[in-house]
C-alpha cells in the first residue's frame, strides 16, 4: 500500500528525551505498532543531545525537533521556538508527555489554535525543591489548557487532574509476547554473567534517582546475602546515582556479588535470568515494568504503597519500606525457592488489557475522532 502523506494524520507527542525511560519504552512499543498509512508520530524533545530512539524513529518516518530545556528564565525564547515548530506543521494533535509541566506547552499549543490538546499524566507525585515547586504551579492550569486528560493510573490522574475532574487510563501497554519466559535466554545470560544453577539473582530495571530507592535495594540485598551467601543482585539502567549506588557497594563489601549492566535496549531479554524483582520505589505512576516483570513469570518484591493496578497477577507481592530489612530478605527468599512454570503467565497481563495491539487500536480511533471533530 502506497502511503498517501496528505493523509496520514501526525501526532506531535511532548517528552524531555527519548531515551530508556518508561514513557519513552511505552510511546516506542506503540509507535512500532502503528499502521504507518494511516498515522504517523512526531517527537518534541527538550535536549540537545540525541537520544537512544532518536535513530529508530527516524527510520519509522517520524520527525523529531529538539528544543531548549523548560526554564523560566527563558520561557519566551522557549515560547517563539515552540511557536515556530507549530506553526511549520500544522498539527492538529499535540500528546504531552511533562506531567503538570504540560501545563506550558498547551497553553501555547492553545494559542496557537490546536484543537486536540492531550494532558498525559505519568506521575503521581513531583521533585523536591523550587522545580518541584513550579511543577505544582503549573499543575494548577493544566485542566484549563488541555482538551483531553489521560493518564497511565487512578492515582496518577487524580494527583495531576484532582479528584473531581473526568480523565481517561491510558494502560501502558507492552508487547506481551517479548516479555514471555525463555529458558534459552535465561541459561545464556546466567552463563554470561557466571551464575550457576543454585544462585538466587535479584534484579530491577529502573533509572538511577531519588524515586528509584536504589540505596534500599542495596540494604535488602545485603539482608539477604547474610541468609543466603549465593546470591547475585542484576541492576539495569544508568542515572545521576549510579555513581552513588556503586559506592555503596564497596561500603556494604558487596562488590563481588552486584552487577551494573547499564542501560540496555533488550531488559525483556534479562528479565529471564533473574528469579525476584526487586521493586521498592517511593512513588510510580504505574511501574510498568512490574508488569512486565509479572509477563515473565517473575515474583514482584514491591513497597505497598505502589498503585494497585501492577497487582495482575498472584505473582505481586507488597511490604512496606518501614518493615524490618530481615522481613524483606525473607519475603525474596520465599518467593525466589517457590519455583513455578513462569511461561503461563502472559495470558494474564493480556486479559488485564495491557496488550500493545488493543492499545494501538484504541489510540489511533481516539486521534481519528479527535481530528474529526476538530475539523
Amino acid at each position: 500500500m502506497t502511503k498517501n502523506n496528505d493523509k496520514i494524520l501526525r501526532v506531535l507527542h511532548v517528552v524531555t528525551i527519548m531515551n530508556l525511560g518508561g514513557i519513552e519504552t511505552f510511546l516506542m512499543t506503540l509507535y512500532r505498532n502503528l499502521d504507518y498509512n494511516i498515522i504517523q508520530f512526531d517527537f518534541l524533545v527538550h535536549r540537545e543531545e540525541e537520544g537512544f530512539f532518536d535513530e529508530e524513529i527516524k527510520k519509522l518516518g517520524g520527525k523529531i525537533f529538539h528544543i531548549r530545556s523548560l526554564n523560566p528564565r527563558f520561557y519566551f525564547e522557549y515560547r517563539k521556538q515552540l511557536k515556530s515548530i507549530l506553526q511549520a506543521n500544522h498539527y492538529n494533535i499535540i500528546h504531552s508527555h511533562l506531567n503538570a509541566n504540560s501545563s506550558i506547552i498547551l497553553r501555547i499549543a492553545k494559542e496557537m489554535g490546536i484543537k486536540c490538546r492531550i494532558a498525559h499524566g505519568h506521575s503521581d507525585t513531583t521533585t523536591r525543591g523550587l522545580k518541584g515547586m513550579l511543577k505544582l504551579v503549573n499543575k494548577l492550569f493544566i485542566n484549563n489548557v488541555s482538551t483531553h486528560r489521560f493518564a497511565c493510573s487512578d492515582r496518577a490522574g487524580k494527583w495531576l487532574f484532582g479528584e473531581n475532574v473526568d480523565f481517561k487510563v491510558i494502560k501502558n501497554a507492552i508487547d506481551t509476547s517479548k516479555f514471555r519466559f525463555n529458558n534459552d535466554k535465561r541459561r545464556s545470560i546466567r552463563i554470561e554473567f557466571g551464575f550457576n544453577d543454585n544462585t538466587i539473582v535479584i534484579g530491577n530495571v529502573a533509572r538511577f534517582n531519588f524515586l528509584k530507592n536504589h540505596a534500599f535495594i542495596m540494604d535488602v540485598f545485603a539482608a539477604v546475602v547474610t541468609k543466603y551467601s549465593d546470591s547475585k543482585l542484576l541492576l539495569l539502567g544508568d542515572g545521576e546515582l549510579l555513581e552513588e549506588v556503586k559506592n555503596k557497594t564497596f561500603r556494604l563489601g558487596l562488590e563481588d556479588k552486584v552487577i551494573f549492566a547499564g542501560a540496555v535496549g533488550n531488559a525483556n531479554e534479562y528479565l529471564n535470568a533473574m528469579d525476584v524483582f526487586l521493586f521498592p520505589s517511593l512513588f510510580e505512576g504505574l511501574g510498568i515494568v512490574a508488569i512486565e516483570a509479572q509477563t515473565n513469570g517473575l515474583p514482584v518484591v514491591m513497597n505497598y504503597t505502589l498503585p494497585q493496578e501492577l497487582d495482575i497477577t498472584p505473582l505481586a507481592h507488597r511490604l512496606s519500606l518501614s518493615a524490618p530489612l530481615e522481613e524483606w530478605a525473607d519475603a525474596i527468599w520465599k518467593v525466589a525457592t517457590n519455583k513455578t512454570d513462569r511461561t503461563v503467565w502472559q495470558p494474564n497481563v493480556t486479559e488485564k488489557g495491557y496488550d500493545v495491539q488493543e492499545n494501538v487500536k484504541l489510540l489511533t480511533s481516539f486521534y481519528q475522532k479527535a481530528t474529526i471533530d476538530s475539523n
